[in-house]
Order: structure tokens, then sequence, then C-alpha cells
């Protein structure tokens, strides 16, 4: 997604440029916006800007696709691996319900190695939104 934004600050090879909620943002918070915020300041490392100029920021779609894996196809696997591992370990009359005890670890487990590994993903350029170019004033 490429959106327009206005650089706010520019000092010291650095760039605040800031940009209004737009319909497109929905619940999406790639760029870190809060649902309830109605605009976002991103910093950037970009020389020659001045502040009132605009400013085009890519927001990686890749990223998207790659977040929507990790959080919901990841866990979803590890769900459907741990009933199947719960049910080949276990025998009895409480089978069913140790196979989904263990298939409910087997999530929780995923979500915490996420959250664990999280202020990493959170750094890799995937997610990270880029200047590409400068806008003309009109």
């Amino acid at each position: 997604m490429i959106e327009i934004g206005e650089v706010v600050s520019a000092a010291d090879g650095k760039v605040t440029v800031r940009f209004a909620r737009t319909s497109a943002c929905g619940k999406c918070t790639a760029c870190g916006m809060r649902e309830d915020q109605t605009e976002v300041l991103l910093e950037f490392e970009e020389e020659g800007l001045s502040v009132g100029e605009k400013v085009r920021v890519e927001m990686p779609s890749g990223g998207f696709a790659v977040s929507v894996l990790i959080l919901y196809g990841i866990p979803l696997l590890m769900l459907f691996a741990g009933l199947l591992i719960g049910l080949a370990v276990f025998s009895g009359p409480q089978r069913e319900l140790l196979a989904a005890l263990t298939a409910l670890g087997a999530t929780a487990l995923t979500y915490g190695v996420i959250k664990f590994w999280d202020h990493k993903l959170k750094k890799a350029r995937l997610f990270q939104p880029r200047l590409i170019k400068k806008e003309e004033i009109i």
C-alpha cells in the first residue's frame, strides 16, 4: 500500500513524516497506528527533505501475508499437530480430552514463541514502511 505523508521535521539526516488515517487503513495497524488514532508519525533516515514537503511511503503488502501466516497459519497447524500427537500418545477413556489439551498447549506454546520473537520480526524490512519518493507540492 502506498500512502502520501507530510514531512513535519527534518534534522541530522532523519525526517519525521505525518500520515492521516485513510479508509484503506481499516484495522491494519501495520504502520503502528492504533485504531483510535487519526494520524501517525514515522521516522526515516533520509537526506534532502525539508519540513512541509509531501512524500510517498510504501507499506509492504508482502508483509501482511507473512503476518497472517505467522499469526494464524502456524498456530492452526500446531493445533492440528498437537491434536494428532495427543491422539497417538494417549489411550483410554480420557483420550480425546488429553488430546484436546495437548492441542491447546501446542497452540499456546506457538503463540509464546511468536511473542518472544515479535520484537525481532517488527524490525525486519518486510514489515517496515519505506520512503520511496518525494511528491511535488501542489
